[in-house]
């Protein structure tokens, strides 16, 4: 269950448009306070709620990253001291499974929009 103000704030990411105001909009719907497009290089969303603290970095391209391509998010994340979170949007992009075996204290989650 969603509060008028959250209700608001996703209205207003939906209209805005792109992949990542859609993450944005299921993170506050879950009652974080986001941060879209932060100042920190190589993040895409910051969202904390309580304790929590993550950096996000959502990738949408259909392709498969690996180490190349997100060492400079994970890089942001620790020397800020949040948690990084990978969101993997629609069925298109993959993660190398290397990296994955590597870097087992990412979090990585799948989102599928649905309106």
């Amino acid at each position: 269950m969603t509060t008028a103000r959250q209700g608001f704030i996703v209205n207003k990411l939906l209209e805005k448009g792109g992949v990542v105001n859609k993450v944005a909009a299921n993170y506050v719907k879950a009652g974080f306070s986001v941060k879209v497009n932060p100042s920190i290089k190589n993040v895409d969303l910051i969202a904390t709620r309580g304790g929590e603290r993550y950096c996000i970095k959502v990738l949408w391209e259909k392709k498969t990253y690996g180490e190349k391509q997100l060492t400079g998010f994970i890089e942001s994340c620790t020397k800020i001291g949040y948690n990084p979170v990978i969101i993997l949007y629609g069925s298109g992009p993959r993660l190398d499974p290397g990296f994955l075996d590597k870097h087992k204290d990412i979090k990585v989650r799948r989102i599928r929009f649905k309106g």
